[in-house]
């Protein structure tokens, strides 16, 4: 069965993709924040959500005969939560939080490194590079490994917007 995630006004559900029949949600990391705005990350039977004021959290979605049940597997209030939304390359979640960009095990929530970096921001994928755009307008590009933090350079864009 083909689901639809999507984030609601309190938390993220899941919805059958052809009937839109309602099938599971999860509203741990939608509590304290008014408003979802990352893009859940679905993989397999795992889908991440996070809120700004929340927290980043992922369960995994267990099906028995027509219904579905919803497993936490961890909730931690300093995982990625910022608009700039998350990336999942391989095993381990890229993102931003208030205080800059981190790594984590995707499957686990265990944070392998941390980094001021250009701090909160949004970010892009390409050619084994993290590209992030920080909220303070300073651009940075970062090698997407999971076994620590490393800047390959960083700019300014002139004549940025107000």
């Amino acid at each position: 069965m083909k689901q639809y995630v999507q984030f609601i006004d309190k938390g993220v559900v899941g919805v059958d993709a052809k009937t839109g029949k309602f099938l599971w949600r999860y509203d741990k990391t939608a509590e304290n924040s008014p408003a979802n705005i990352p893009t859940p990350i679905v993989d397999k039977d795992y889908v991440y959500t996070a809120t700004g004021r929340g927290g980043g959290g992922l369960i995994k979605l267990k099906k028995s005969s027509d219904a579905f049940e919803v497993e936490q597997v961890y909730f931690n209030p300093k995982l990625p939560t910022q608009i700039g939304g998350a990336i999942k390359l391989g095993e381990h979640l890229f993102g931003t939080t208030g205080q800059g960009l981190l790594c984590v095990e995707f499957v686990t929530g265990t944070i392998k490194w941390q980094e001021r970096a250009v701090g909160a921001g949004s970010l892009c994928f390409a050619d084994g590079n993290l590209y992030l755009h920080g909220e303070n307008g300073d651009v940075a590009m970062v090698e997407a490994s999971s076994d620590s933090y490393r800047e390959k350079g960083r700019f300014t864009p002139p004549e940025a917007p107000d």
